[in-house]
């Protein structure tokens, strides 16, 4: 955030050169731009009011130029955002899909050789069945997952005033019926 800050400084002050014009928010040092009597007393201090009309449009001109800068700056920020947001989505969905197919492996190669991974107390079926195991917690836990988000949609609908009449143990069927069974889509 601070290389951020300090570029965008840089690129206002470049800005700010390239055009000839003054800091008019004294970031570049100088002024004290938290003076405001300084400020106010510089600004309006002279006596033609069409000086101070022109400078005021200076003024106006120059804030809305630095209004531009910043929003190009913000849109630079967001979109970098997005892309490193959509990497890490894609890096997800990599690892997800790797896990899956390793687990998949694992669980084949335990089956096919029950011998292969003896765990406690020398029993060759403990791993085999700490899995089998723990994947039905997690199948259960999925479970309760998916009927907590459905009852929670079908609350805040009933609060926009739409009746929802699905029970949400046959949608959870459905939805394990056409393969729809990882959380992050539901």
């Amino acid at each position: 955030l601070y290389k951020s800050v300090s570029d965008t400084r840089a690129q206002y002050a470049s800005l700010i050169a390239g055009q000839g014009a003054k800091d008019p928010f004294g970031l570049l040092g100088g002024t004290n731009p938290n003076n405001t009597r300084e400020r106010s007393s510089s600004f309006f201090g002279r006596k033609n009011p069409e000086d101070q009309l022109s400078q005021l449009r200076e003024s106006t001109l120059a804030h809305q130029t630095h209004n531009a800068f910043l929003g190009q700056q913000l849109e630079r920020i967001d979109r970098e955002r997005r892309e490193q947001e959509a990497t890490y989505q894609a890096v997800i969905a990599r690892l997800k899909k790797d896990l899956a197919n390793r687990s998949m492996q694992a669980r084949e190669a335990i089956k096919s050789n029950p011998q292969a991974g003896s765990g406690k107390s020398g029993n060759p079926d403990w791993a085999s069945s700490r899995i089998i195991e723990l994947e039905d917690k997690l199948e259960i836990m999925n479970k309760k997952f998916f009927v907590s988000l459905v009852v929670g949609s079908k609350l805040q609908n009933y609060i926009a005033g739409i009746t929802c009449n699905v029970d949400a143990y046959e949608l959870y069927d459905k939805a394990l019926a056409h393969h729809v069974v990882d959380p992050d889509l539901w």
